[in-house]
């Protein structure tokens, strides 16, 4: 996979969006179709995880993701 700053570009599509002005958890789709996550940092030595250098760990509501979900489905 391309390094992901590489592969997003200039260009996010918002799949969904948990309020109105995105300043909230939020699922974007990048021009490759992949997906680009904005959620509340977990620190991932406190959660027991490992997570490699240029990775992070976020945490999102469950009702944004079968938003997406459903958007993606229709």
């Amino acid at each position: 996979m391309k390094n992901p700053d590489e592969a997003a570009g200039a260009h996010l599509e918002v799949v969904a969006c948990s309020c109105s002005s995105q300043s909230c958890p939020t699922i974007f789709r990048d021009r490759d179709g992949n997906f680009v996550i904005q959620g509340y940092k977990v620190e991932a030595e406190k959660v027991g995880v490992t997570v490699p250098p240029g990775e992070a760990l976020v945490s999102i509501p469950c009702d944004l993701l079968r938003a997406a979900f459903l958007t993606l489905a229709a």
